[in-house]
């Protein structure tokens, strides 16, 4: 008797007594024949919920929705993964069962709704069983898809390499000199040597000549710029398992961490996946492929509809990123925090063809990129670039009191580049404004010599940064070098705004509208209403100083270092300050310090008091005090 002649009662019974291995005989039989996938299906993925609610407990599986994590997922029985999810995080560890993938195969395949899928690798090599989930991925529409390597590193011998193999011509080491004849403690033969030393002089010296071969580059591919005429062969590597591309790939968004994406066998899905799927957001970052090996990945991917494009830790020549960006024109956010430029970021002309980066509306680099990317805007181009984050080129703490004042600030031509064009509307972010230097470039009378405590006054100027209208510190903490620290203490000491140097008054922000301090997104980061207090006149001094539109600063809480805020208040006329937790504004219109602040809200004891013993010597009838540890308003 035939096996499909059975009855469908009989073959269920069959499907229970083999407990459904998700890639056992009976489920290969199931996706071959219409009848058994009817008969078998619900006792499949009966056994697959099973298997991801106990993957959800064991904390192997997080299904999010929009606000939490949910602890346990409730399937409809008759319709099982259907429901909107927003996010997946799915670990993967060389002890997963092949259950268990299928489980959450499953669920991505069968969801109504899922947003993003995060795949962690915890020391995962196995490239079938990840391409067994990546496909299922890049057809879901609309994904977001991060891949993380949990534990990044070089390929070593268990892992299989990248999918171009390079030789390079070997020759033998050319000798520089003839070498010198060692002279024997024996006096024959000293005296051999010195008399035929200069016959010596007369043989030829060997020396070995290369010739280098030119280098067979694959057809398409740009030459290696950052290889300086290395003569080099590459040869496609065989892949060790044969990985089908996906039918149609839909997903909008891919982030890979780690060398596996491009390894010999994943390297046909991975460019078949970036060309054909609609992606708009791309991020590739800590992988261990060289130079050779980018020069003939970037020119194989071409991606119309990308828009936002993160290059992290990559060995990429300029050269041949630059040909990567030319091609892509739609990119409106680049982020290249975690790139170091390798050679000469020199950007095309401006009356290149295609534009580029005509599109371009923010920028995350480090001063190697950013600073030729502001001279590039000064020429004419980047007429939509708004937001610059500039980050530092290694990774900073607080500075101590011996890194100040900074000797080679590689900040301050970033800065000078900005003032330069007045018509330049731009919102600046900082990781740490101690490190950066902003305010005490803010206060220096030269682009390369500090301020001196003994100059006077008059000798300073300011620096302009007359496009400024947003300033953003991603750190909370705030502080400036030993000299404008000096000058701001000298100042506090006896309360006389007389002795506040010219470099802080007119004019150094006039459009600068909001400072914030802290991280986005963050929930101490609240949003205000742009709305100018009843109070400020169009003609009253608080428009004087120098931040003449300042209207927002926000902050996780006031700050505490005096110093600081006392700075703020004297280069800044119209601030309102939100503290989130206690929902209390204060509106300080400040005309050098004191006369227009109208309420000033504080935690902290010592500058409460600091601040009554300032207004008993210069009263202020506008000023309230509000005192977070006893609740009491004076004036």
């Amino acid at each position: 008797m035939n096996f499909l002649e059975l009855p469908n009662e009989l073959l269920i019974e069959i499907g229970a007594y083999l407990q459904l291995d998700p890639l056992d005989s009976i489920t290969q039989a199931a996706q071959t024949c219409r009848r058994l996938y009817d008969i078998w299906i619900s006792q499949i993925l009966a056994e697959r919920v099973a298997t991801i609610r106990s993957m959800m407990l064991a904390r192997k599986v997080l299904i999010c929705d929009r606000h939490e994590v949910m602890t346990h997922a409730t399937f409809e029985p008759g319709a099982p993964f259907r429901g909107s999810y927003f996010q997946a995080v799915i670990q993967i560890h060389p002890a997963i069962k092949k259950k268990e993938l299928a489980a959450v195969r499953s669920f991505i395949c069968r969801a109504t709704t899922l947003e993003s899928a995060d795949i962690q690798l915890w020391d995962f090599n196995d490239i079938p069983k990840l391409a067994y989930i990546l496909r299922a991925c890049a057809e879901r529409p609309n994904l977001q898809l991060d891949v993380t390597n949990m534990y990044p590193r070089a390929w070593d011998t268990t892992k299989e390499p990248g999918p171009f193999a390079f030789e390079f011509p070997q020759h033998d080491p050319i000798p520089s000199s003839v070498p010198n004849p060692s002279f024997s403690t024996n006096r024959i033969t000293t005296l051999f040597f010195n008399m035929f030393r200069p016959l010596f002089t007369l043989w030829p010296r060997r020396s070995i000549t290369c010739n280098p071969s030119t280098a067979r580059i694959p057809p398409g591919a740009s030459s290696p710029p950052a290889t300086y005429g290395a003569s080099y062969t590459v040869t496609t590597r065989k892949p060790r398992h044969t990985i089908a591309v996906s039918h149609k790939p839909l997903l909008t968004g891919v982030s890979f961490d780690g060398s596996e994406w491009f390894s010999a066998s994943l390297y046909p899905w991975t460019i078949h996946t970036l060309n054909n799927a609609p992606i708009t957001r791309l991020s590739l970052d800590k992988t261990s492929l060289t130079l050779f090996d980018w020069c003939h990945i970037l020119p194989a991917i071409t991606m119309p509809s990308l828009t936002q494009l993160t290059i992290g830790h990559l060995s990429v020549a300029f050269p041949d990123l630059r040909s990567f960006l030319q091609r892509h024109p739609t990119i409106t956010i680049l982020d290249l925090a975690g790139n170091q430029a390798v050679g000469m970021v020199d950007l095309p002309a401006p009356d290149s063809n295609p534009s580029f980066l005509p599109f371009l509306q923010s920028l995350t680099a480090n001063s190697q990129y950013i600073l030729p990317f502001v001279q590039y805007q000064d020429r004419g181009n980047f007429s939509s670039l708004r937001r610059l984050h500039v980050k530092p080129l290694r990774s900073t703490s607080a500075p101590s009191e011996r890194d100040y004042p900074y000797p080679v600030d590689h900040l301050y031509p970033i800065f000078d580049a900005i003032g330069r064009n007045p018509n330049r509307k731009l919102t600046l972010v900082i990781d740490v404004l101690d490190y950066s230097g902003l305010l005490d470039w803010l206060m220096r009378h030269s682009p390369n010599e500090p301020m001196s405590l003994k100059d006077d006054n008059s000798a300073h100027f300011l620096h302009p940064l007359p496009g400024l209208e947003e300033l953003r510190v991603i750190s909370e903490g705030m502080s400036l070098s030993n000299e404008a620290t000096q000058r701001v203490l000298d100042w506090m000491s006896t309360h006389n705004p007389a002795l506040i140097p010219d470099s802080i008054s007119p004019n150094s922000c006039p459009n600068l509208t909001t400072i914030k301090l802290g991280r986005e997104g963050r929930s101490e980061e609240v949003v205000l209403t742009r709305t100018w207090s009843p109070r400020l006149e169009p003609g009253s001094p608080g428009n004087r100083n120098s931040c003449r539109r300042l209207h927002d600063l926000r902050m996780p809480e006031i700050l505490a270092d005096h110093v600081q805020l006392i700075l703020i208040l004297m280069i800044a006329d119209n601030i309102s300050v939100c503290d989130p937790d206690q929902d209390i504004t204060f509106q300080a219109f400040s005309s050098k310090f004191n006369s227009g602040l109208s309420m000033a809200y504080f935690e902290d004891v010592t500058m409460l008091a600091y601040f009554r013993k300032l207004c008993a010597e210069r009263p202020n009838p506008r000023l309230d005090l509000l005192d977070y540890y006893q609740g009491i308003d004076e004036s």
